[in-house]
This record gives C-alpha cells, sequence and structure tokens, in this order.
C-alpha cells in the first residue's frame, strides 16, 4: 500500500505552483505569483526528499512545465526555456537569424 504525503513548505505559502516534477530523489516545483496586473516568476523549488532541504532557484520567466532531461530539469517558459544543471540555471531562446534560419542561442540576462 502506497502513503500519499502532502509537500506544503512554507517556502511557498505566497506562490501558486504552475508546474511540478517528482522524482525519486527530490520533488521540483515551478512557482508563480498571479497578480491583478499578470504573473511574476517565483523560479524553481527543490525539495529534497531525504533530507526535507528545500532549495530555490531564481528565474525571472514563468515557468509552465518541468521535465527531467539526462539529470537536469528542463522547464518552457513565456521567453523560451530554463535548464537547472547542478547549481546553476541558464535560459535559452530560439532567434532567427539574419539569413532567415533558426538558432537556439543562450540568453545573458
Amino acid at each position: 500500500m502506497q502513503k500519499l504525503q502532502v509537500l506544503a513548505p512554507p517556502e511557498i505559502v505566497n506562490w501558486s505552483v504552475t508546474a511540478l516534477e517528482v522524482r525519486e530523489d527530490a520533488v521540483w516545483l515551478a512557482l508563480v505569483n498571479n497578480g491583478e496586473y499578470g504573473g511574476s516568476s517565483g523560479g524553481f523549488l527543490r525539495y529534497d526528499r531525504q533530507s526535507g532541504a528545500i532549495r530555490r532557484f531564481p528565474l525571472s520567466d514563468i515557468v509552465y512545465r518541468l521535465n527531467h532531461v539526462g539529470g537536469k530539469i528542463l522547464g518552457p517558459t513565456e521567453f523560451g526555456f530554463a535548464v537547472v544543471a547542478g547549481d546553476q540555471v541558464t535560459r535559452f531562446f530560439v532567434d532567427q537569424k539574419i539569413d532567415g534560419g533558426w538558432r537556439v542561442a543562450q540568453a545573458s540576462r
């Protein structure tokens, strides 16, 4: 018989969760604050299932979904997509080149 555990860390009290990824070792959440004039991102939250430690990864873009791919967390955003690898969050976007082709570019901010 499986047990259901409710995850309600105090770090999410003022946020809505837009995406959730449950892994054996951790639960990942994407956070947003939906206000009268739109939403603002709360970044990513990682809850370590064994220790209960919580780590927040800031991000300026709202994340709509989370996927675990090759040891990384990927999240499509309103801007492009974000990748969490280790301790780093890197943002990418699709950019049209001068010749009309397309490329994936890393965001500078």
